[in-house]
């Protein structure tokens, strides 16, 4: 039996005492670690969510991103069901729409829709808590897993979140679930602890460099 509902519960606790200070300094962070991931990996299409309450800001990442000509998509929910599209954004004041329904913002209706997953460099995601082999609680309603699969996207999934939603407990997975390639929170670029020695490892992680301070000044 999966223990998802126990984590996300006691982990949407853990970040909604975080202070106010602390969420800002950490966005700041988290920010500089992004651009420098997107920089590094040469990255040209991105997908990304628009941050809600608590979640790390994501709309400075979107805004360096119009200025340095990247493209951007952010998740649109479809009312009445458990599944969502990509949109293609240019512009924050005029390509987003407030979602009633779900209480976040998305991709506005009018916005070109993201026929080819895989077209995506990388997928920057939010989450509520992961473990150390970076399997991920979302908010619970399975749409980045559904989307994921349906879509048969293969490029690099990629956690944001504070620090402090690190759990220690082992997320009990179910068949739809994916693990993460990598998670960026304020303090480092994580990725997955494996038990067993991989056959081939071909991520070009200089973690050295994700987690200089020189980054974070």
């Amino acid at each position: 039996m999966t223990n998802k509902p126990q984590l996300r519960e006691r982990y949407l606790k853990v970040r909604s005492m975080l202070s106010q200070k602390y969420l800002e300094e950490c966005n700041k962070k988290i920010t500089r670690k992004v651009i420098f991931f997107i920089e590094h990996y040469k990255l040209k299409r991105i997908g990304i969510f628009l941050s809600s309450k608590n979640e790390p800001e994501t709309r400075n990442i979107i805004n360096w991103c119009f200025e340095n000509n990247i493209a951007v998509y952010v998740p649109r929910c479809l009312t009445g069901k458990v599944e969502m599209n990509f949109h293609l954004i240019k512009n924050l004041d005029t390509d987003i729409e407030y979602n009633s329904e779900y209480k976040i913002y998305d991709g506005a209706v009018d916005t070109p829709i993201l026929k080819n997953a895989n077209e995506l460099d990388a997928l920057f995601m939010p989450l509520v808590t992961y473990d150390n082999k970076l399997a991920r609680i979302g908010n619970g309603k399975s749409f980045y897993d559904i989307w994921i699969e349906n879509m048969n996207y293969q490029g690099y999934k990629i956690g944001l979140s504070q620090s402090t939603q690190l759990t220690n407990t082992p997320i009990i997975t179910e068949a739809h679930d994916f693990n993460m390639n990598f998670v960026i929170t304020e303090k480092e670029v994580n990725v997955a602890m494996i038990e067993e020695v991989e056959e081939e490892f071909d991520y070009d992680v200089t973690l050295w460099r994700f987690n200089d301070e020189t980054i974070d000044n």
